[in-house]
This record gives C-alpha cells, structure tokens and sequence, in this order.
C-alpha cells in the first residue's frame, strides 16, 4: 500500500494510476488524513475466460473434433447400457425413477 498527499496525486496521476494497474492500492491523504483510496480493479474468472477465448480463437476444426467424439461416447455407452442394464430395488415407492434411462426399477415391500 502506498500513502501519497492529494496534492502529489494530482501532480503525479499517471504514475499512480501505472502502480494501480500493477496491483497497488494507494492511499490518498490531505493534512495527512486519508481521504481516499485507489485500488486495483478484480478481474472475475469469467472476465479472464472470455479474454482467453476473444484472443486465442478455437481452430477450424474444433467443432468437427468435438461432434466426433459426442458420436463415439453416445454409440459406445449405448451399446454398454443396453448389454448392462442394471435393476434398481428399494424399498421407496415414491421415488421418481421414470426419469432414469436404462434403468429398471422395482419397488419392494421389507418382509
């Protein structure tokens, strides 16, 4: 953190605004009472993602890459889950197991 008077602010603003942008918070004062702070703007994740993406842009056959291997895992685990279909037992008749696929439920009573 840096302290500096309101009236070396002024006459020094570019410097000060270059040690901001390097991740200095400065501390500005008058009759040496702080009266105001400059402090780095944060930058999110999502800010830092969206540069990535806006300066590296994905190769022509990115999206060729990506059907293709969505077509192999789709045949590949369709054909596994047909061959190994699995049953589900338990003991809660409320459950709601028509939204799992592949699955075969069955609902018991304990004796």
């Amino acid at each position: 953190m840096i302290a500096v008077t309101a009236t070396h602010a002024a006459r020094s603003f570019a410097v000060i605004l270059d040690a901001v942008e390097h991740g200095e918070t400065v501390v500005i004062t008058r009759d040496g009472l702080p009266v105001g702070r400059l402090v780095p703007e944060r930058r999110t994740s999502a800010d830092r993602l969206k540069a990535a993406l806006r300066d590296s842009p994905a190769d022509a056959g990115f999206a060729d890459d990506l059907e293709r291997i969505h077509d192999e895992l789709r045949s590949t685990f369709s054909d596994s889950a047909a061959a190994n279909s699995r049953v589900l037992i338990t003991t809660d008749a409320s459950a709601g197991f028509d939204l799992l696929a592949g699955v075969n439920a069955e609902v018991v009573r304990p004796s």
